[in-house]
């Protein structure tokens, strides 16, 4: 059965109390594990403690079942403001705040959404006004080819020489030796069969060259 209301999350070796609300009370609980196990909760206090303390140090409980969903903002709200009152710190440093649940986004918000997503595009024909869009944001970025085109001084020559000269990469090991033969076992593509080379051509095609 599904129950919507109020949860906390409390690290019982410092008293610090993160509550929340959810329509899936069960659902919401798991997630916050999972985010926590892998060290990606929204919460940066609450992940903080997690990591310094570890799971065992937490307990994951609802405390209030609620059957208007109107009402869930208000009475998280409650339980943030009486942790003074219980002598408990809290993980929630800002107000409890509402969703958009229930609330229908607007034609206008969809097609934001929608066209800022940039898998969208993937076989579409990219309209003009999008395409000016990221040109101009692109223009004047030189990331990455800063140096592109400039003549590079003796001095900087010599530094970089010096620092490549006797750099070798470190001989394989027996035991990687033995994995990547293991890894490879039973591998047959192209093996036999040479890469193909282009060569120029020699007939009157009107090809210049041609893949051997």
């Amino acid at each position: 059965m599904i129950y919507k209301g109020i949860y906390a999350i409390t690290n019982i070796l410092t008293d610090t109390v993160y509550y929340g609300q959810a329509v899936d009370l069960g659902t919401r609980i798991s997630r916050h594990k999972t985010d926590l196990k892998l060290n990606r909760h929204p919460n940066q206090y609450l992940q903080r403690s997690y990591n310094k303390y570890g799971l065992g140090a937490f307990v994951f409980n609802p405390v209030e079942i609620v059957d208007n969903v109107e009402t869930l903002t208000q009475k998280e709200q409650s339980y943030i403001d009486g942790n003074y009152f219980l002598g408990l710190k809290s993980f929630n440093f800002n107000d409890a705040e509402g969703t958009r649940r229930g609330i229908p986004h607007t034609e206008e918000t969809k097609a934001k959404m929608r066209t800022s997503n940039p898998h969208y595009w993937l076989g579409r024909i990219v309209p003009r006004d999008i395409v000016a869009k990221r040109t101009a944001h692109s223009k004047g970025n030189t990331y990455g080819t800063a140096l592109k085109g400039v003549p590079k001084t003796e001095e900087w020559k010599a530094k970089m020489s010096k620092i490549k000269t006797g750099r070798k990469r470190a001989p394989f090991s027996e035991e990687w030796k033995n994995n990547m033969s293991k890894a490879l076992m039973g591998n047959t593509h192209r093996r036999g069969k040479k890469f193909p080379r282009k060569v120029k051509s020699n007939d009157n095609s009107g090809n210049s060259d041609r893949y051997i």
